[in-house]
């Protein structure tokens, strides 16, 4: 059978744990060109955080440069975005976004842009946001996001055990730091659906996340108690179980949001779908990787200290074994039965013959077939 082929019936055994130390690596360096990030370039935040105002103006002739210009008449042209889209009816909307907090500043500039795109004022569609409001909204987001944690803990503690719950929590901050973290690299908008998809994300990774950790809850509960496996081999062999599932779920899942991104963003230009579908594609990359590499590292890390794993660990080493040794190895399991148990169970089953052999005897007398009725005709 082909390789590909054993990978998808779940019959490979890569050594995962050891591959897993040396990626960490790669997440490591990650992590700390985020948190860089983060500390240098701060967010791009949207107007609904920072407070603003958003100016949409159907003009086929308005430009980029000349929204700009004017924005500097009113000193209003520092840290403003000017992008051009196209809406459901194929109208081309000019869509200016600035930090404008002002009421009759945000007026004028509204007249502005009307006389430059050649619309009446009425026609310019403008969206006033207060600095209160947005920092309100990021209130409410980081809250969402402890309690988030919170209930997640408490649940994996519930249904599986803490040192689980320990190891996933580290995976959806790892999913969360890169995934902002990217979006301060590349300075990409953050508004309220980037919000939305961070929290979508989260949720996908931590689904990814339960179905390693309760094959190993299930390997652990069959083979820990044999005393021959610590558990890092029930790791590997966890995660050999479940390797192709998470691909083929992580490829379903990146499918809609590549179609999403391409024909919603890139095509039509729609800038909310483009904001969205990136948090999304990063989010769930990452989300495949930290369930597979940091959530099981994690745990592997707490398991091995558990005082039944270490007794296997020194059982193994008094045997010459080499524990890091993490290859699988089918061993016989024999129950060892008491010498009078051994005695009891012989005179049992020569009895249980002399028994069969005697009922045989008594259904040995020969007789005659039983006749067929005739059918009557």
């Amino acid at each position: 059978m082909s390789l590909t082929g054993r990978i998808y019936r779940g019959q490979i055994d890569f050594d995962f744990p050891r591959a897993n130390r040396r990626v960490l690596i790669a997440s490591a360096v990650l992590i700390i060109v985020s948190i860089g990030a983060l500390f240098v370039q701060g967010l791009n935040l949207s107007v609904d955080f920072v407070g603003g105002t958003v100016w949409e103006v159907p003009s086929d002739t308005l430009t980029q440069d000349e929204a700009l210009a004017e924005l500097a008449k009113f000193d209003a042209d520092s840290g403003s975005k000017v992008q051009v889209a196209t809406d459901a009816n194929d109208v081309r909307i000019v869509r200016v976004q600035s930090d404008v907090t002002d009421q009759q500043e945000s007026t004028d500039i509204t007249k502005g842009l009307a006389e430059a795109g050649g619309l009446e004022v009425t026609e310019v569609e403008t969206n006033f946001v207060g600095p209160t409001w947005g920092r309100t909204v990021t209130r409410q987001a980081a809250k969402a996001f402890v309690i988030f944690l919170i209930l997640v803990s408490i649940f994996i503690s519930a249904r599986l055990e803490w040192r689980m719950a320990v190891g996933a929590i580290t995976a959806l901050i790892h999913d969360v730091i890169i995934t902002v973290g990217v979006y301060s690299l590349f300075q990409f908008d953050v508004t309220p659906p980037t919000v939305i998809a961070i929290l979508t994300i989260l949720g996908y990774s931590l689904y990814d996340t339960i179905v390693v950790f309760d094959r190993a809850q299930e390997n652990q509960a069959r083979y820990a108690n044999t005393g021959n496996y610590t558990f890092r081999q029930l790791s590997r062999r966890s995660l050999n179980q479940v390797f192709m599932r998470s691909i083929n779920t992580t490829v379903t899942a990146l499918m809609p949001v590549v179609a999403m991104l391409v024909i919603g963003a890139l095509i039509y230009g729609q800038a909310t779908l483009a904001e969205f579908s990136i948090a999304l594609l990063v989010g769930l990359l990452t989300g495949a990787y930290s369930s597979i590499v940091v959530a099981t590292t994690v745990l592997e890390w707490l398991k091995e200290r558990e005082p039944q794993f270490v007794k296997i660990h020194k059982r193994i080493i008094d045997r010459g074994g080499d524990p890091n040794d993490t290859r699988w190895i089918e061993h016989a399991r024999r129950r060892r039965a008491k010498p009078g148990a051994q005695a009891s169970a012989r005179d049992g089953g020569m009895a249980t013959v002399a028994a069969t052999a005697d009922r045989a005897e008594l259904y040995e007398r020969p007789h005659p077939p039983r006749p067929r009725k005739k059918s009557k005709r």
